[in-house]
């Protein structure tokens, strides 16, 4: 049996999102700067320096995950959200939304799709 978009997609989404909530979890729990630096570590760059910071790669994440699945699916892309985040516990909800976008998909409304052109218009970063 042939692996289905939606299995190849929304659950693979939902993983992520899962995980990325965990992680910010335990970021929540260390709650201080790092000793050296007046910055709180949400706001630092992760290794390699030239990488976004963490908030920015969580909304990134978030929007390719709402993105790519209504795409798939023939459906209009979501509006983009304010990116007005500037904690993690303030990107919590923003996950849990993007998680539960997810919930309402059938594998009937991707299935398929692999065979269907999907044209993308990249433009300037959000």
């Amino acid at each position: 049996m042939a692996l289905g978009m939606y299995a190849a997609s929304v659950p693979v989404f939902q993983r992520q999102l899962g995980a990325l909530s965990k992680v910010l979890e335990k970021g929540l729990g260390l709650g201080r700067p790092p000793r050296r630096s007046t910055r709180p570590s949400w706001a630092a760059r992760v290794s390699p320096p030239d990488m976004l910071p963490l908030i920015r790669q969580v909304h990134l994440a978030c929007r390719f995950a709402e993105e790519s699945t209504a795409r798939l699916a023939g459906l209009e892309v979501p509006k983009a959200h304010d990116n007005a985040e500037k904690t993690l516990a303030e990107l919590q909800p923003r996950i849990a939304a993007s998680a539960g976008l997810h919930q309402g998909f059938k594998p009937e409304q991707l299935d398929g799709s692999e065979e269907r052109e999907i044209v993308l218009t990249i433009g300037a970063i959000r």
